[in-house]
């Protein structure tokens, strides 16, 4: 018994992959997304190094 059209998997073809690509790059990225890259990341530096150098010089809490 031969399987039912339907029962074949889909395959996506290679126009179909292509023009879903373009509508992709050419939407860009969200405006939320942007401000979030663009907005400056806290720094935990200057709080951080005493207490790296209380543990460094043998002092514990």
């Amino acid at each position: 018994m031969k399987p039912h059209i339907t029962d074949r998997p889909r395959s996506p073809t290679p126009q179909r992959m292509r023009r879903y690509l373009e509508i992709e790059r050419a939407s860009g990225q969200h405006p939320a997304v942007r401000a979030l890259i663009k907005r400056p990341k806290p720094s935990d530096g200057p709080r951080r190094t005493p207490q790296f150098l209380r543990i460094a010089r043998g002092y514990s809490a």
